[in-house]
């Protein structure tokens, strides 16, 4: 056992912190996940909107993901998949926090899942270096060419 605490002026290069230990405020004062508004009010917040054809749009926003700080300055666009022919699916917009050596950062993607008649969303990436959170599921049904919101499930808030 020990106590710890931070964080101190460094003389002569006696205090030297990692990434942890500036992150491990965060533990202590919010959980991870998308951020409400400063009033603490729900907010769009890296909300999943349907844009054009096969395009979605992520909202700007920011949270904490994977006890780090992740901001979407801008709305980001996402292209998905064009639909099968025959089978439907559920894909997933996610926010991916890599915390490997030769990653160290976080991004937000369409994960692909797989073509069924009865499908499910794909799983998501947790181990050691890898966490995905999952801020919306789409479901692309067979033969579509445009996403609308209605095919949009806003996952913002759930402990996926």
């Amino acid at each position: 056992m020990a106590v710890t605490s931070g964080f101190y002026n460094s003389i002569q290069k006696d205090r030297m912190y990692k990434a942890e230990d500036m992150n491990k405020p965060y533990e202590f004062l919010v959980s991870n996940g998308v951020f409400a508004t400063p009033d603490g009010t729900p907010s769009n917040y890296l909300q999943v909107y349907a844009s054009e054809g096969m395009n979605v749009t992520v909202k700007a926003g920011r949270g904490i993901f994977f006890d780090k700080w992740v901001v979407n300055d801008a709305d980001l666009s996402l292209t998905v998949d064009a639909s099968d022919v025959t089978l439907n699916r559920i894909d997933s917009v996610v926010v991916k926090v890599d915390v490997s050596e030769t990653v160290r950062a976080a991004s937000i993607y369409v994960k692909k899942g797989n073509t069924s008649s009865s499908p499910a969303a794909p799983e998501l990436e947790r181990n050691d270096l890898i966490k995905e959170y999952r801020l919306a599921n789409i479901t692309v049904n067979a033969g579509v060419s445009s996403i609308t919101q209605l095919m949009i499930e806003d996952r913002r808030g759930y402990t996926d």
